[in-house]
């Protein structure tokens, strides 16, 4: 039977909805992911270019605010993380899956961003780029990290266990991941 305690899922062992926690699991960390991006890339940006906004130009003379780049940075980024699935529920919270698939989208994003920016001669700063990237990357996985140790945490009181074939709570899956 699952309650609602303080904001968080409560899931019975032997009763519970693996789904219902999962879900909720996975909307917080959907939230965390974006505050994360938020405050990387546009600190980053806030750090490297300062306030003002300074542009980002091509050959066609094409102005960009680096502020509009900073949001399809972030939009793609997290359009990335839902492409992999990096929140589904076969990998959320479970072993070292989670954490490549968030290392291997944000890589592809940096990838693909870097090649449309030379393919349309934009002109961004490396320095916001080569910073942004790294660092993101970083405090996504230490934010997915806290998440774990929140899971492992309540796992450990007997609660949010995933449930295997006829209800038998499945310990393997329910082991503490890295």
């Amino acid at each position: 039977m699952a309650t609602m305690t303080a904001g968080a899922v409560r899931v019975s062992a032997s009763t519970g909805s693996t789904e219902a926690w999962s879900r909720s699991y996975s909307r917080r960390v959907l939230v965390t992911d974006l505050l994360a991006l938020f405050w990387v890339v546009f600190g980053v940006q806030i750090a490297w270019l300062g306030l003002d906004s300074n542009l980002a130009t091509n050959t066609a003379d094409l102005r960009l605010s680096y502020t509009g780049i900073s949001i399809v940075v972030i939009a793609v980024w997290m359009s990335a993380l839902a492409l992999y699935d990096t929140r589904g529920h076969r990998v959320i919270g479970v072993g070292s899956t989670e954490y490549r698939l968030v290392a291997d989208s944000s890589v592809r994003v940096f990838g693909v961003l870097a090649i449309a920016a030379y393919l349309l001669h934009v002109d961004l700063a490396r320095g916001y780029i080569l910073i942004a990237f790294p660092v993101g990357i970083l405090v996504l996985l230490l934010s997915r990290w806290m998440w774990r140790q929140w899971l492992v945490a309540e796992r450990k009181r007997g609660e949010l266990l995933r449930q295997g074939p006829a209800g038998r709570v499945d310990q393997q899956r329910a082991a503490p991941g890295p």
